[in-house]
């Protein structure tokens, strides 16, 4: 730009325009040489820390060199590889031992998959240690025997201890064929082993205030479990297919995956010779699955045990309710849950049996005789305040009415304080139908049996009660009249709901009917 010529051709406005033009573009430019400055300021310094990262990284990997060099220019190991093929296939052995030992037991891991492992272990370190070819290698091999030792104490208290909580027939297999393989136990060892620690995880639970539910739910999957294993033949199978060499275990595949063919060969050939070992160890111990009655039997034993001590759950659950609808809520949901999908191992109704025994019944009829009583007080409550008799003469036939009660000699009130007495009963006898329906696909008859007798019992006891009260603020000749009105209407309700009260009892419906009859007689005198 030639300032002098602008001076000379450009007038003062024009060249104040150009002077406040050039201020902003340099304002501009200042601002975005601010912002690029401070980009570049945050990069450099993200980027400082990346590098020293990379710095960090790289002096760890330069050190790991180091000692991995040292390492092994002072193992008399590495002359294995220039050493003699049985030397050499010993070297190999040797790696095996340290890679597999290293990696059993690691989270995430499968049970059966550590113990193929651990049996590779075993059999290469027994190989180890009868080779005398090289006497570092025999020295290093007899070095981890402690080890491999400890090993086999974890994992056979790992195995054993997890076995609590075990529930899905998978899993189940998975644990109890590697138990085999590692302890050499019997099938029928382990079925007794399975319930044994599914019992110990059934008191966990409630001793952890678990509900009636999940118990039962703990057995039906309990039982299910054994089924598929012990009856089907499940973990029969399971155990063969290992022996036979079917079964591919990852942590032998993992090690081969990054060595030479020749190494993964020698591993192959040694699995072989381990299964073979393993099949002949086994042969006679698990050669077929176990009798069904047999294992019927030990689930028997079994349900026994852990229905006696869930049991005592169910008495305390009782002890808390306060009305019949949670029984009868608690009895539905248990009997839904044992009729469905139950397996055919242990039978349900034994499970119902050993689990209720008579807490439910004996909790469900001392709240009826509370239902009871408390229909009577509101009953009495209801007669004593209310006028029993007809506000007219019997026969007058202007007030007779053939839809009315007044031609029996008793009041409209009289007669709703009946039907509403009724009512409540008919409304208890419900209750105790649905016993009956709830309990039927069980084919238990106790409990509904014992609910209707109870309320017989109680009903009859109640209807006497209520022919004797009135107050005693009444002359002798009104509440003789008043006794003798109730007995009445008592006499001419619905027959047939009376019937049904009393269970059907004719030894009871008589007995009500001569005794309502004689109270009649006896007031009426």
């Amino acid at each position: 730009m030639d300032v002098d010529r602008l001076m000379r051709d450009l007038t003062v406005d024009q060249l104040e325009n150009i002077q406040q033009n050039l201020e902003k573009e340099m304002e501009g430019k200042r601002e975005s040489l601010r912002e690029m400055v401070g980009r570049r300021y945050r990069d450099v310094l993200e980027a400082s820390s990346e590098v020293r990262q990379v710095c960090t990284l790289a002096e760890k990997l330069a050190s790991d060199i180091a000692n991995t060099r040292i390492s092994y220019q002072s193992n008399p190991l590495r002359l294995c590889r220039t050493g003699s093929k049985d030397e050499q296939k010993a070297g190999e052995h040797l790696y095996a031992v340290n890679y597999l030992i290293s990696s059993i037991g690691n989270d995430g891991g499968e049970p059966l998959d550590d113990i193929v492992a651990f049996c590779m272990v075993e059999h290469l370190q027994k190989q180890l240690i009868s080779n005398h070819s090289s006497p570092v290698i025999h020295k290093t091999a007899r070095g981890l025997t402690n080890r491999v030792v400890a090993t086999r104490s974890e994992l056979e208290f790992q195995n054993t201890s997890t076995l609590l909580d075990i529930s899905r027939s998978d899993w189940a297999t998975n644990q109890l064929a590697a138990i085999a393989l590692l302890e050499g136990k019997e099938i029928g060892q382990l079925l007794d082993l399975y319930l044994e620690k599914r019992f110990d995880y059934i008191k966990g639970l409630i001793e952890d205030s678990a509900t009636i539910l999940s118990i039962v739910d703990e057995i039906k999957k309990t039982l299910t479990v054994v089924e598929e294993l012990f009856v089907h033949g499940e973990l029969i199978h399971a155990i063969h297919s290992v022996c036979n060499g079917q079964y591919r275990c990852e942590l032998i595949r993992e090690m081969c995956a990054d060595q030479s063919y020749s190494f993964e060969r020698t591993i192959n050939e040694d699995s072989d010779r381990v299964w073979r070992h393993m099949r002949e160890k086994l042969s006679g111990r698990s050669a077929g699955t176990l009798q069904s009655q047999f294992v019927g039997e030990k689930c028997a034993e079994w349900i026994d045990r852990t229905c006696l001590v869930t049991h005592k759950l169910v008495s305390e659950v009782c002890e808390y309710f306060d009305s019949l609808d949670q029984i009868i809520d608690l009895l539905q949901a248990i009997t839904l849950s044992l009729k469905q999908d139950w397996p055919k191992i242990g039978s349900n109704r034994t499970v119902y049996e050993k689990l209720l025994q008579t807490a439910v019944v004996d909790k469900a009829q001392v709240l009826l005789v509370q239902m009871i009583e408390s229909i009577e007080i509101a009953a009495k409550k209801r007669f004593e305040s209310t006028s029993d008799g007809p506000s007219t003469a019997i026969f007058d036939e202007r007030t007779y009415r053939p839809d009315s009660q007044s031609h029996i000699g008793i009041s409209t009130q009289l007669y709703k304080c009946v039907k509403t007495l009724w009512e409540s009963l008919e409304q208890l006898n419900e209750k105790c139908s649905q016993f009956e329906t709830i309990c039927a696909p069980m084919a238990d008859t106790k409990i509904a049996s014992a609910m209707k007798e109870k309320m017989a019992t109680n009903v009859l006891q109640l209807l006497l009660r209520l022919c004797e009260l009135h107050s005693d603020q009444q002359n002798e000749s009104t509440r003789s009249l008043s006794r003798a009105r109730l007995a009445l209407a008592l006499v001419h309700s619905e027959s047939t709901l009376i019937s049904t009260l009393l269970d059907k009892d004719s030894q009871r419906i008589t007995s009500l009917n001569q005794r309502l009859h004689a109270i009649i007689e006896k007031n009426l005198v």
